[in-house]
């Protein structure tokens, strides 16, 4: 379809828009907006298995419990020759499936291997038609916020103190009911690399300013004992994330020490992302103004 006939089509659906719902649980009735004097509408669906519309009312219903994206096609009919028009709409659950992964770390690692009592960013795959995802969590792990529903493909979640294996699922939602994504296994058995990183991240809840520092360097320096231990020199840097997982503030230790000003962000829950070169750790933290 050239340029022009691309235009003249999306002119036409503009002028003689198809409504209806955008989503089909079970039943729906579609017609055409402004429909010519003296013309006729002829209504197909591109799968009749799926989606059975009455080719001269508009009214449609769900079968055989189908789930996915179907076409329907109105058909006006005039003396000058038919002209068609299209719209896309989703019939029944969320298209999760066997292929929609579950991650944390790398998509398509599967087992995952996780430190006990560690949190870690968890992901799904986007799934088309979905408006939210709850997570369905082994015993012993919690979800940061406290809901394992949410509107964000990623979710921080809190591993059981207890070292097994374990596995972790997740459904995907919209009006018309859930369907489940692939699963994933972790292993939460200290082997994820890493360990808690030894900073001590102070005040929280906090208003102004948050600091991040070694926890045996006081106010005028390094102690003695951190002198020469690859564990307590090592610089760091972090991220603080807000509850949809956006990056609000970066930065960079000096002398493993760092003060993060965050008075021009709004109050809520946050994670503190901290990274040096051997070891990730999150933190929880609160900002109050």
């Amino acid at each position: 379809m050239g340029y022009g006939k691309v235009n003249a089509f999306k002119a036409l659906q503009e002028a003689f828009p198809i409504t209806g719902p955008s989503l089909i649980c079970s039943s729906g009735t579609y017609t055409l907006l402004n429909q010519p004097a003296g013309t006729n509408i002829t209504w197909i669906s591109s799968n009749p298995n799926g989606l059975n519309i009455n080719p001269t009312t508009g009214a449609a219903s769900r079968l055989n419990n189908f789930n996915g994206e179907i076409t329907i096609t109105a058909t006006i009919n005039a003396a000058c020759g038919p002209t068609s028009l299209t719209r896309n709409i989703w019939v029944g659950n969320p298209g999760a499936g066997i292929n929609t992964l579950l991650w944390t770390g790398t998509r398509g690692v599967n087992p995952v291997s996780t430190n006990p009592g560690a949190t870690y960013i968890f992901n799904v795959d986007q799934v088309p038609n979905a408006t939210s995802y709850t997570w369905v969590l082994p015993s012993g792990f919690s979800v940061y916020g406290g809901s394992t529903t949410t509107t964000s493909t990623s979710i921080y979640i809190t591993t059981s103190m207890t070292i097994g294996t374990y596995t972790l699922y997740c459904r995907a939602n919209n009006a018309c009911g859930s369907s489940w994504t692939n699963s994933l296994t972790i292993n939460n058995s200290g082997s994820g690399g890493g360990g808690p990183v030894p900073l001590v991240v102070y005040p929280n809840p906090a208003s102004s300013s948050l600091i991040i520092q070694d926890e045996s360097k006081g106010s005028e320096g390094f102690s003695e004992s951190s002198v020469g231990n690859p564990e307590y020199v090592e610089e760091f840097e972090i991220q603080l994330l807000d509850n949809n997982g956006r990056i609000r503030k970066t930065g960079k230790s000096l002398k493993r020490r760092l003060e993060l000003k965050i008075d021009d962000l709004p109050d809520g829950q946050y994670i503190l992302e901290i990274r040096t070169v051997t070891k990730t750790d999150f933190r929880h933290i609160i900002i109050k103004h």
